[in-house]
């Protein structure tokens, strides 16, 4: 399982993400959808780096 508790990530002064909290069960299959630009790339790369 995959556990995120208040998430928070800024370039600047343009806030991207805050306070985010998402829980991923094992075996799952998950999908991301938004528009270009939105930080679904960005969002990935940190689960990478934990």
């Amino acid at each position: 399982m995959i556990e995120i508790k208040g998430l928070k990530k800024s370039f600047g002064e343009k806030i991207l993400f805050e306070e985010v909290n998402l829980s991923l069960s094992k075996g799952s299959i998950y999908g991301f959808l938004g528009i270009n630009g939105i930080g679904k790339s960005v969002f990935l790369r940190l689960l990478a780096v934990y």
